[in-house]
């Protein structure tokens, strides 16, 4: 009961964290803000520790390659490559999670429907994006647009098949993945915004780790401690 207690409170801190980076973005003290920031991951770890029935431990890696990524992000925001590579490992494992859980349920009509959509908006949005992009390989976008590309049909999927809440959080967590991907891009290397860089994007990047880490927590009730 207490750690479950526990577990409550730092969910509750984290969304104080997001008010909090909130007022300090309105009041413009933008140095603390991007300190501030970076810590919505580590919260959202021992949130998941505390919460978990049952801790995967790959899971809280692919989370910790996030925070990295934000770190590097946040401060060397210029070593495009690095925090790319970061961010597709965190897809990949979350893409395995899913697909690890779908089995069976993998059918060509399943793939495709979700899949033909997904593949039109990112032709659509690469081809115009791609003569802008200065400083990053090209090669490393690719792969983490497969990855992201996997999770988002994946967990589509998973909604069309699956029962329970569960298939929600995931559908959540892919869709604000994508949304803040494709803003990242034209806001980087297009027409910058500070209002989207700075307050758009970072919710969108804690709400896609935030309903993975429900979507998790949820599997594994269900999984190993059923009602």
């Amino acid at each position: 009961m207490f750690k479950k207690k526990l577990a409550n409170f730092f969910l509750a801190l984290l969304c104080l964290h997001a008010v909090f980076y909130c007022v300090l973005y309105f009041l413009d003290i933008y140095g603390f803000s991007r300190v501030i920031a970076v810590f919505s991951i580590p919260l959202l770890i021992v949130y998941y520790v505390l919460k978990s029935v049952k801790i995967d431990y790959f899971f809280i890696v692919s989370l910790t390659f996030v925070f990295i990524g934000d770190v590097i992000n946040s401060f060397y925001p210029v070593v495009y490559n690095m925090y790319i590579v970061l961010y597709a490992l965190n897809l990949a494992y979350y893409s395995y999670y899913i697909l690890r859980e779908l089995g069976d349920k993998m059918t060509v009509k399943n793939v495709l429907l979700p899949a033909i959509p997904y593949t039109g908006l990112y032709i659509v949005t690469f081809y115009y994006l791609s003569a802008y992009l200065r400083g990053v390989s090209v090669e490393l976008i690719l792969i983490y647009n497969f990855f992201m590309g996997v999770f988002v049909v994946s967990t589509w999927i998973k909604f069309m098949v699956s029962k329970g809440k569960g298939k929600i959080y995931s559908l959540v967590s892919s869709t604000a993945i994508i949304l803040m991907s494709i803003l990242f891009m034209f806001n980087e290397f297009i027409y910058f915004n500070k209002i989207v860089n700075d307050f758009i994007i970072n919710f969108l990047f804690l709400g896609a780790h935030l309903f993975m880490t429900l979507y998790v927590v949820d599997k594994e009730n269900a999984k190993y401690n059923p009602k």
